[in-house]
């Protein structure tokens, strides 16, 4: 699946949703990258879409009211919960299933 593909898969982006600043968190715990993409730009063809990972994080924020390094905190903030709560419940039982994450694509959020 790619960027466009995962944007559109959601129910819709919020009015205030800033697609200049997407980020993308990939990779272990240990080693997560961040990387923050212009979707806007891929929208016109400007720029080539990016084809996403299982386990990718993709977050959309509102315009104009945080910093990108806020964006990208809060989008490792939520990657590490997400890993923290399958270890925990991996540790409890093999077969438990793992947690996924449910991205509020555009959602605001307090600095």
């Amino acid at each position: 699946m790619n960027l466009m593909a995962a944007l559109g898969r959601g129910l819709g982006l919020r009015p205030d949703a800033d697609l200049t600043r997407v980020s993308i968190v990939r990779g272990s715990l240990t080693n997560p990258q961040v990387a923050v993409v212009n979707a806007r730009e891929i929208m016109k063809g400007a720029a080539t879409n990016i084809r996403l990972e299982p386990g990718d994080i993709v977050f959309v924020p509102g315009e104009g009211q945080l910093s990108p390094s806020y964006f990208a905190r809060e989008a490792l903030n939520t990657f590490v919960r997400i890993v923290a709560a399958n270890e925990g419940g991996n540790a409890v039982s093999s077969e438990s299933p793992n947690v996924g994450v449910n991205v509020d694509i555009g959602a605001s959020a307090k600095p």
